[in-house]
């Protein structure tokens, strides 16, 4: 639904906390469901296709 926002950031349609959930999440998905393309595009239109490094961070414990 969010990728049909194609002229806005995550942060103008998300409150702060929705916001980084979708980064931590799409970084998440995108990397446990690499063969689903909706999360790496969700990573890819919104945060540059960086993905979050607290939630790396976090699956490398």
């Amino acid at each position: 639904m969010s990728l049909q926002h194609f002229n806005k950031s995550a942060s103008e349609i998300f409150v702060t906390a929705d916001n980084s959930k979708l980064y931590s999440s799409s970084t998440f998905f995108a990397l446990a469901a690499y063969e689903n393309l909706v999360f790496e595009q969700v990573w890819q239109k919104f945060f540059v296709g960086k993905y979050d490094t607290k939630t790396i961070t976090v699956l490398e414990q």
